[in-house]
């Protein structure tokens, strides 16, 4: 289920004031991310938090084996240009589809333990999980860098 834009506002309002910076008076407008003020805190690059309260069609799905192809691809494109932006050469050579094995072997360790995130019909994000009976571990989580 999408959430509303309130419910971003509010949590936005629990982030920011963890961070002492202002809260922008026009956030629940239709301002983009690029114009808000810039936060001081240990992760300046991370707006994310900012950029989710314009989305307010962002809804959360399990992954079906029709989006193997391109959550491999995200993997792929996301985990190399999570290394270079560290400084680090590429992970993943050859082409996307070979990354297609996370999604075939963690679909059968733990089926239906992959959740989507999803805009516009564009895959944006996913994050692979695993139930254990003491807790749930998380596993390959990944962001389309373009997004």
């Amino acid at each position: 289920m999408p959430l509303r834009r309130t419910q971003l506002a509010a949590r936005d309002d629990r982030i920011l004031s963890a961070n002492a910076a202002p809260r922008p008076a026009n956030l629940g407008s239709e301002q983009s991310a690029t114009e808000l003020p810039s936060r001081s805190d240990p992760h300046p690059d991370y707006s994310h938090d900012l950029m989710v309260a314009t989305m307010s069609d962002l809804q959360l799905r399990p992954m079906a084996p029709s989006d193997w192809s391109t959550v491999a691809a995200l993997i792929h494109g996301g985990t190399n240009a999570w290394y270079q932006d560290h400084g680090m050469a590429q992970i993943f050579g050859g082409d996307p589809s070979d990354v297609e094995l996370f999604c075939r072997v963690y679909e059968d360790l733990d089926p239906g333990c992959c959740v989507l995130a999803e805009a516009d019909g564009q895959i944006l994000g996913s994050c692979f999980y695993h139930p254990r009976p003491s807790h749930v571990a998380l596993g390959i989580m990944n962001v389309d860098p373009g997004a």
